[in-house]
């Protein structure tokens, strides 16, 4: 692969970074061949683990999916990550409140 198109490779998986949509999504919207992405992505995070010497956390963007008010105790989270893993929980707020404060102290 030559210099370009690895420049442009970077630059098409910043876009599907920064778009929040699904790897499918992304390449529908940017006719682009699944395949092809998913060997680009794949080559990519093992170039990127090889560099840093080990895995690291991707950052992750918190929204609240309607526009109910914070005063209920608990609520459904849907955490969609780039990679297509997708999960669903019930959580207690507080606790969860306490959680991403522990996660973010560690980082």
């Amino acid at each position: 692969m030559s210099k370009s198109d690895q420049g442009l490779w970077e630059e098409i998986i910043k876009q599907y970074k920064a778009s929040g949509l699904s790897q499918v999504a992304f390449c529908g919207e940017n006719n682009l061949s699944n395949n092809q992405f998913n060997y680009r992505w794949r080559e990519h995070n093992k170039a990127r683990k090889a560099q840093t010497g080990s895995s690291e956390f991707e950052s992750v963007s918190v929204m609240l999916s309607d526009s109910r008010p914070l005063v209920v105790s608990k609520m459904n989270v849907r955490i969609h990550l780039s990679n297509q893993i997708r999960c669903d929980i019930a959580v207690d707020l507080k606790e969860f409140a306490s959680l991403l404060r522990q996660l973010v102290q560690s980082c």
